[in-house]
């Protein structure tokens, strides 16, 4: 996956973050892989969440 921090002109920061997960295994791919992804995600908006909350108010864009 990736970060990327993008300034704007008002000032503030806008972060995106994309992460995957891919499994090699056929049989593997078809069971874990979408809740494998769904989870890293969901963890992830909630970790950045919370550590950017320290820098300052903290809106999700979508």
């Amino acid at each position: 996956g990736y970060h990327e921090l993008e300034e704007q002109p008002d000032g503030t920061t806008v972060l995106t973050f994309h992460e995957t997960y891919h499994a090699y295994n056929p049989v593997l791919r078809l069971l874990l892989e979408r809740r494998v992804h769904a989870a890293i995600s969901r963890d992830n908006l909630v970790t950045y969440e919370h550590a950017l909350s320290y820098a300052g108010r903290v809106r999700r864009l979508t």
